[in-house]
């Protein structure tokens, strides 16, 4: 997770580096707590839709029991009870 990365920048380290120097708020320490988790339900989400395009965007509907997403809104449409 440190090394998650928006741009060239790693978001958690950037947080603590423009705050270096001085002790935490609890407010500041509290906004990182949640700058953690939504890295990491970012992560999650970002694993499921590869898994998503790595299927092909298939999911249950023809004869084999798949069928194929053209576009990539609509399969998260089709597959969104798995994310």
């Amino acid at each position: 997770m440190w090394d998650y990365k928006i741009g060239a920048y790693r978001v958690l380290e950037k947080y603590l580096k423009d705050r270096k120097g001085r002790i935490l708020s609890l407010d500041e320490i509290e906004r990182y707590r949640k700058i953690v988790e939504a890295i990491s339900r970012t992560i999650e989400v970002q694993k499921r839709i590869d898994d998503v395009f790595r299927r092909g965007g298939k999911k249950g509907g023809n004869k084999e029991g798949r069928r194929t997403c053209y576009r990539w809104e609509k399969c998260l449409r089709t597959n969104s009870e798995t994310l």
